[in-house]
């Protein structure tokens, strides 16, 4: 999703133009782009791996686009569309979004987003008690959480979960 507008202090602004995404990072706007075909094939398995593993559980997963919110008491918002994630506390679904920490986020990297999604989106998690985050990118995933926010976990053809026991998917 390429970042091509980047507007402090004028998200509500964007809110009000029809079909276009937007996310709001510490203050920043980015404007995104349509994803690509096989962005949306990786997104779509993740996603059908997702469902079939929580179908016995109290949490749901979910994907793009859904608004994830999140407020700090410095008063900058934070509000981004993460590819997927998954949600345990269904209270934080409040008018269509949601608002506070998923237990799990996704991004699947596209060659536009690389580094705000390496980087920017993943201190943004941290700082807002996201569990665990996983980039995909590719064959290769990378995995951040508790000790290891900083440098990640590194694996080629899946991933699997630290919070989650069990949940492995092989990326495709």
């Amino acid at each position: 999703m390429k970042e091509v507008a980047r507007v402090q202090d004028r998200y509500d602004e964007f809110l009000i133009q029809p079909g276009i995404n937007y996310e709001r990072i510490d203050g920043l706007v980015y404007m995104m782009s349509a994803p690509s075909w096989e962005h949306q094939q990786q997104v779509g398995h993740i996603f059908a791996e997702l469902k079939d593993y929580f179908r016995s559980h109290s949490c749901s997963p979910f994907i793009a686009p859904v608004a994830v919110t999140f407020s700090l008491e410095r008063g900058v918002e934070t509000e981004v569309q993460p590819d997927l994630g998954v949600l345990c506390d269904q209270s934080k679904i409040q008018e269509g979004k949601i608002v506070g920490a998923p237990e799990l986020v996704i991004e699947v990297v596209s060659p536009s987003t690389r580094k705000k999604d390496y980087f920017t989106k993943k201190e943004s998690y941290r700082e807002y008690g996201v569990q665990e985050y996983w980039v995909i990118d590719g064959k290769k995933s990378t995995r951040f959480y508790g000790q290891f926010w900083e440098k990640g976990i590194e694996k080629f053809d899946h991933v699997e979960s630290d919070l989650f026991p069990g949940l492995r998917i092989d990326l495709i």
